[in-house]
């Protein structure tokens, strides 16, 4: 057994491991895909992830911090949280209230360019197509205008108060309203380049049918000048 797994050189291994890999079925989806279609997943991706951010931003409690008696209070928009305990607020501000309004939208229009990106990538018709990338677009678009407006709704506020600092969980949020943007940067692109590749076979196949279509008067008048030849010598004769 150990003389056969000297012979079994690692090289072969890793070969086998590869091609096992390449052979897999998202591997060769992957592989199939365009330009525009990898494009059109990593705006996918990114909307995972900024989806993951803005939900971690909304659901903590660590948005600012107050120095109160000594201690520090920190706030998030639901709770306040003290020593290690959480209560839910008793008074909200209506700056918070904004805040939870906007972020809401963003994190259902974050979700929503997920799942509208990700029936982009299937195999659909053009109008549907079309339709769902505009959408996907618009939904990025919101999200990150949504989340960015509930952001520094609450910054401008919160800081107005005495002993008020930011704390950690703006960050997510903001990191959301960046990445969200990229991917609707990322779905813009590839909406682009594929319009403009349609238009390039309209193009090319309007010319090829112009050209055969003027190969074909041109054949029709030389065939009809050369008819007219042979036709003259006739009548001469007869005569």
């Amino acid at each position: 057994m150990a003389d056969y797994f000297k012979h079994f050189q690692r090289p072969a291994i890793v070969g086998l491991c590869i091609s096992a890999v390449s052979q897999c079925g998202p591997v060769v989806w992957l592989k199939s895909l365009k330009i525009t279609g990898q494009l059109r997943l990593g705006g996918v991706l990114l909307s995972c992830l900024a989806t993951c951010l803005v939900v971690a931003a909304v659901s903590t409690e660590y948005w600012v911090k107050r120095f109160v008696r000594g201690i520090f209070i920190f706030r998030g928009l639901w709770k306040d949280c003290q020593q290690g305990k959480c209560t839910p607020l008793e008074q909200m501000p209506s700056y918070i209230g904004i805040s939870i309004f906007f972020m809401l939208i963003s994190v259902a229009a974050c979700y929503g360019s997920v799942i509208f990106g990700t029936l982009c990538l299937t195999a659909l018709p053009p109008s549907k197509k079309t339709s769902w990338i505009t959408l996907t677009i618009t939904l990025c678009t919101i999200s990150g205008f949504t989340g960015g407006i509930g952001l520094f709704n609450f910054m401008r506020s919160a800081t107005e108060e005495p002993n008020t600092f930011l704390s950690w969980s703006l960050a997510p949020g903001w990191f959301s309203v960046i990445v969200v943007s990229m991917a609707g940067v990322c779905h813009f692109v590839a909406k682009n380049w594929e319009e403009e590749e349609l238009a390039e076979q309209l193009l090319a196949n309007t010319t090829g049918f112009t050209l055969q279509e003027a190969c074909t008067e041109e054949g029709t008048s030389e065939y009809s000048l050369h008819k007219k030849k042979r036709r003259k010598p006739e009548s001469d004769t007869s005569v």
